[in-house]
This record gives structure tokens, sequence and C-alpha cells, in this order.
């Protein structure tokens, strides 16, 4: 049996793999593509997966119990104290920014803003358009 610090560390690996060997067959393409007349001007076609979501089914077989000292619980609050404002920060800033973008977009949408510079704005912001409510 594994623990889940080795499940997660397996599985970050397996990612890092995963991208290393993507990463080598683009670099293989490209030497294709240079060589081929036809396609030495087009672009290697590459993809990135911004979000997953993988479900495991997990059985907990028992729970560790660590003993805390006084110096070590003093210890995690004065890093949870410097670091929580920030991430705080950050997470409103960018919470209010996606709600204005979501704005902005509905706005053109409404608009009847031309379909190609609509196209372009989704392709350069890789957005999907908003839903519209009538």
């Amino acid at each position: 049996m594994i623990t889940f610090g080795e499940f997660a560390g397996t599985l970050i690996t397996d990612f890092l793999q995963a991208r290393k060997i993507a990463d080598a067959y683009s670099a293989a393409l490209s030497e294709e593509y240079y060589v081929n007349p036809v396609l030495r001007g087009m672009p290697v076609p590459h993809y990135t997966v911004d979000e997953a979501e993988i479900d495991v089914p997990m059985k907990i077989m028992g729970v560790r119990r660590a003993e805390i000292t006084k110096e070590d619980l003093r210890n995690i609050l004065v890093k949870i104290e410097q670091k929580l404002p920030v991430l705080l920060y950050r997470n409103i800033k960018n919470s209010y920014y996606e709600k204005q973008e979501n704005i902005v977009f509905k706005k053109m949408a409404q608009s009847k803003q031309s379909r190609w510079a609509w196209r372009l704005i989704l392709a350069l912001t890789k957005r999907k358009r908003p839903e519209l409510s009538v």
C-alpha cells in the first residue's frame, strides 16, 4: 500500500514524463516540417491542457497521528499570517478582472461587432463566447 504523498509524487512525475515525450515529438515533427517544402512555413501543432480533473477511487486504511509542538504550531501560524493576505488579494483581484472581462465580452456580443473581430478577440484571449440571456 502506498501513501497519498507517494501517489501524488508518482502522478506528477508521470505528467512531467508525458510532457517530455510530447516535447521530444514536437521537436522531431518540427524537423520533418522544415525538410518538407510544403509544410516548412506552417506552425508545428501543439496542445496545452489548461485544466484536468481526475477521479481516483481511494480507500483510507488509517491515519497517522503526528505530534505538533507549540513551536510547530507557531511556525504554521506565522506562515499563514504572511501568505494569506497575498493569496486573498490575488484571488479578489483575479475575480474582479474576470467579472470585468465577462461584462466587456457580453457588451461586445450585444453590440453586433463584426464576426472576424469577435473571433480574433476570442482567439487572442482563448475564451469561449459568453452565454447571452435573451
